[in-house]
């Protein structure tokens, strides 16, 4: 028996693999506007994400960490995303002033899409 199974993603099955990718193309095109217009602050990357037609409640977007040693007051321009797009897969990634990271996978027992900070 596996005892970290809960804290693992799961591989999302075909269909909604193919769900998670054509959604992800929409949201990379959307935040790379965003980030061209310089505006990525965690409101409007929900935003721009809720405009194209996703239920809010399968979205998550989180304040970019400070990176270690930095004044953690200071929160650096961008955005972490995760959105549960399909039962079995999520789209994942972030969006900051020199790029946009946009993947997929499977959500985790313990924290769904988006991987809280640890440490």
């Amino acid at each position: 028996m596996d005892n970290n199974a809960w804290k693992r993603r799961r591989e999302p099955t075909e269909a909604d693999l193919a769900i998670a990718a054509a959604t992800a193309d929409r949201i990379r095109l959307a935040l790379e506007e965003l980030r061209h217009a310089d505006h990525i602050t965690p409101e409007a990357t929900r935003g721009v994400i809720e405009g194209l037609g996703l239920p809010p409640r399968t979205i998550m977007v989180t304040a970019l960490r400070p990176p270690l040693g930095a004044d953690p007051a200071t929160t650096p321009p961008g955005a972490d995303i995760g959105i549960r797009v399909a039962p079995t897969a999520c789209v994942i990634g972030s969006v900051r002033p020199s790029r946009v990271d946009i993947d997929v996978a499977g959500p985790a027992a313990e924290f769904g899409c988006l991987e809280p900070f640890s440490h």
